[in-house]
């Protein structure tokens, strides 16, 4: 998917990122009461008839309406296409360069958006599996009231993620900061306050108001993850976008699997707040260590290795032989085709970079 997010507009791109990042939350949101209405009334086996059913139709309605890009989708008009390509410039090419390998698994900002994934991913599939657990097995909720307090987290979390993504975006159309530092901001809030709540939840072990109100927020302030680590795969790399959510998600999710079963190990037949503070203390220093890393070499800007330069397609290599500028990229594009089409005009214009004394032809004051 965020392949085809990488054809998306720049200067909105966490908006429209988020938008379809948004369903992530209200399946959320309503599986919790649904299921618990569905293991009251129907029983346990039909929550994965009934959701296994939805996802069924539907994954075949993605096959039918879903493109490679926005730009090669059925129903998009010739004005959106160049509205789309006037937006995204050069920074995304049409072709399908050689992957830089090497440098793709050297960058310190890919690494960044990794440990921020591996992090992240601790603390939310904690709560994702197991707030329920410790709701159920620690402040004694039946079923349905579960359910309730469990879900509504991530209504928090919907809101969040639509402003923030809101506001990061106008922050850096109008260059109140740059996107590494709107990226690095958004981060330092989704990973601290989750930590500060839920280290403070091991003082207050009794009091379930409290316990609610921290889950609430530390999930909420999650929200802010779709304008921090996870769009910033499309900033460093539009290119390879594919490849590098694959290398992302093979490590990042590795949290999925590992959490649940570290808590697990920690609280089975051991149901009391001292084995939890251990879960919690677990996550906290998941949180504040990514959220460290992340700060020093999260980038927001394009990367070099991300460029489809000529030497690139001479060589065949991945790798550019050096860093080349979006606006150097467009120049030197726009001297091509100046050549292509008046060899004249394009042989003045170089000249007269060197020295505008030196030469005059007529075939360029035309052009110009």
């Amino acid at each position: 998917m965020l392949s085809f997010h990488a054809g998306l507009l720049h200067k909105n791109r966490t908006l429209l990122l988020t938008l379809c990042h948004m369903g992530s939350q209200l399946s959320n949101i309503l599986t919790y009461p649904v299921c618990a209405l569905l293991i009251t009334n129907l029983g346990w086996q039909w929550v994965f008839y009934i959701p296994g059913s939805i996802a069924l139709c539907w994954g075949l309605l993605w096959f039918i309406v879903v493109s490679d890009t926005p730009k090669t989708h059925l129903w998009i008009s010739q004005a959106e296409k160049d509205y789309i390509n006037q937006s995204l410039g050069d920074i995304v090419s049409e072709e399908h360069p050689p992957v830089p390998l090497q440098a793709l698994l050297t960058s310190l900002p890919l690494w960044a958006i990794v440990i921020a994934q591996l992090g992240d991913g601790w603390g939310f599939f904690i709560m994702l599996t197991d707030l329920p657990l410790y709701m159920k097995t620690m402040m004694s909720e039946d079923i349905n009231s579960n359910a309730l307090w469990s879900s509504l987290p991530y209504f928090g979390g919907l809101t969040v993620m639509f402003f923030s993504a809101l506001i990061s975006d106008k922050l850096v159309l109008h260059k109140v900061t740059s996107r590494t530092l709107q990226r690095k901001m958004a981060h330092f809030v989704a990973q601290l306050v989750p930590a500060i709540c839920l280290f403070t939840l091991t003082f207050f072990d009794c009091d379930r108001d409290l316990a609610k109100v921290l889950f609430i927020i530390s999930v909420s302030c999650g929200g802010l993850n779709l304008s921090g680590y996870l769009a910033n795969t499309l900033d460093i790399a539009p290119n390879f976008t594919g490849t590098v959510v694959g290398i992302e998600n093979a490590i990042g999710t590795i949290p999925g699997w590992l959490a649940p079963m570290t808590v697990g190990a920690l609280t089975n037949g051991q149901q009391n707040f001292a084995q939890w503070h251990k879960v919690f203390y677990i996550a906290v220093i998941m949180y504040i260590g990514n959220m460290i890393f992340y700060l020093i070499f999260g980038s927001g800007e394009v990367q070099s290795w991300n460029a489809v330069s000529n030497e690139m397609k001479q060589d065949g290599v991945g790798l550019p032989k050096k860093k080349i500028s979006v606006e150097r990229r467009k120049e030197s594009k726009s001297l091509h085709q100046n050549n292509h089409n008046n060899d004249e005009a394009y042989s003045a214009y170089i000249i007269n970079t060197n020295d505008r004394n030196a030469f005059t032809n007529p075939a360029l004051e035309k052009t110009k």
